[in-house]
């Protein structure tokens, strides 16, 4: 039997712009907070990290609860209505900028930390300790490096800072985040180190670290693509470690199409960000899209795009997948089918 031509309003329906249907319908989104300062928080127009994870991964649900301005000790304040109230399976959590910040500005100048460095410590071992009695998975980050720009040398510039040293403005930092990676060491808990990964990104592009930054303190596009991408890599380690029905499909935002096959495992059908919609993708999984085989590529739009696949098993070991053919500028689409045997696919390594 061959599905009928109208599948393409039916994937519209399936996966929707970001393909959340990569794991099966019966799993429930996996919760993950992001919990910290302005460094989390949404920030205008910028994407921040969790705004990245959340549409780079499926079968999540992000909950952004960063705030501006905020310490540990803030912080502690709306723990359980911002974080332990949504029950997060994955929790990541960064704090320490405004922790180790001297207000040298205020009149009378500050002549400590607003939060000390003991008491910013026993506030992360509150959160990791709490998290974990409650089965979470706990990501902890250090924060991402300070520079000085000409306002807040002007704010900022003078002791205990060093407004002469480059990293002058990051000095008082450094022993904060050294505090996070021994709670993370301690407690048991996940380190991901920022600092060590702007610094190490920096000189592999031969930049300093105030590209990663817009104001010499908050990251900016790029910082937050990379903070995304050490955080996607570790998130779906854990979700492997833990069982943890979370996976990363690189999708654009054109819809897919899942089906189920008669032997249980998934048959993807979508197009790749990396190829746009010129090209169609095929790929099976066998533990319920946490993981994938390698993907087939099967049709390329030449001219034009490929893109609106429809996928169905119309018998036993045999797909029938339909798509549009649509040439430059969206005229005359033309529908196209074609069969593929399952015994030709890659098999999935981790069935």
């Amino acid at each position: 039997m061959k599905p009928p031509f109208y599948y393409i309003a039916a994937t519209l329906f399936v996966f929707g712009a970001h393909m959340h249907a990569a794991v099966p319908r019966e799993a429930g989104p996996v919760t993950l907070v992001a919990f910290g300062d302005s460094t989390t928080a949404t920030r205008g127009s910028t994407k921040v990290y969790a705004s990245v994870l959340q549409d780079e991964l499926r079968n999540v649900r992000v909950v952004n609860a960063g705030v501006g301005g905020n310490t540990t000790e803030l912080a502690r304040k709306r723990f359980e209505q911002d974080v332990l109230s949504h029950e997060p399976r994955i929790a990541v959590i960064q704090f320490g900028i405004n922790d180790s910040a001297v207000d040298v500005w205020k009149t009378p100048p500050a002549d400590g930390p607003r939060v000390p460095l003991e008491r910013y410590e026993a506030n992360l071992r509150y959160f990791v300790q709490t998290l974990k009695r409650r089965n979470a998975s706990v990501v902890l980050m250090t924060s991402s490096p300070l520079r000085w720009t000409p306002k807040l040398r002007e704010m900022y510039g003078k002791a205990p800072y060093n407004p002469e040293h480059p990293g002058g403005f990051n000095a008082l930092l450094v022993p904060y985040c050294e505090a996070a990676r021994r709670v993370a060491r301690e407690e048991g808990a996940e380190l991901l180190d920022i600092q060590q990964a702007f610094e190490e990104q920096a000189r592999k592009l031969g930049v300093g670290v105030d590209a990663f930054l817009s104001d010499g303190m908050h990251p900016n596009d790029e910082g937050h693509r990379l903070e995304a991408r050490v955080l996607r890599e570790r998130i779906l380690l854990l979700a492997k470690q833990h069982d943890l029905p979370v996976s990363a499909i690189d999708a654009t935002s054109a819809p897919g199409h899942l089906a189920r096959l008669a032997d249980g495992r998934l048959a993807l059908v979508w197009n790749r960000a990396e190829k746009g919609r010129a090209e169609l993708h095929l790929a099976l999984s066998g533990d319920d899209g946490r993981t994938w085989a390698p993907a087939l590529n099967f049709a390329r739009g030449t001219p034009g795009v490929a893109t609106y696949p429809f996928v169905a098993e119309i018998e036993p070991g045999e797909l029938w997948i339909g798509y549009h053919n649509v040439p430059k500028g969206w005229n005359f689409p033309r529908a196209r089918h074609l069969r593929i045997a399952l015994s030709a696919l890659p098999e999935n390594s981790e069935k």
